[in-house]
């Protein structure tokens, strides 16, 4: 059985899963998601919260509705990649080896790299790439 890891369950890691789960057989396929958060966010649904249109239950939905059959979901933090083993480790003690990795892992919010930025962060200067970034819009 050959084995096809993916790192990280967003919009990358699950369409791709849901990609090659449906040209790789089941039999001579086997795949599995990590990620260390077990909720989905629809970010563009973030812009409708500060004007009443969504409520945050509207954009937070278990990652597993999204992840297709016969892709196993594992939730935990990916603390070690070793290439020459094609062997991934996390931190409740999983080792997860693979012929082939997919690498989706998304990337983070650096506003103190930009020069000026957190001095009106979350007060004057919001972002809709995460929940809390859009949830006070308007309100002061």
């Amino acid at each position: 059985m050959r084995k096809i890891l993916i790192l990280g369950s967003g919009a990358g890691g699950t369409i791709v899963a849901n990609m090659l789960r449906k040209e790789l057989s089941e039999s001579e396929w086997e795949m599995t998601i990590i990620d260390r958060k077990e909720q989905h966010h629809y970010q563009a649904g973030y812009l409708f919260i500060p004007f009443g249109i969504y409520e945050e239950s509207d954009v937070l939905k278990p990652k597993k509705e999204f992840i297709p059959k016969g892709v196993d979901f594992v939730c935990d933090e990916i603390t070690r990649i070793d290439a020459k083993e094609r062997r991934v480790e996390t931190k409740s003690g999983g080792k997860y080896d693979y012929d082939w990795l997919v690498i989706s892992t998304g990337c983070n919010i650096a506003p103190e790299e930009i020069d000026g930025m957190l001095d009106g962060w979350r007060k004057d200067i919001f972002d809709f790439y995460t929940l809390g970034g859009r949830s006070n819009f308007g309100k002061k």
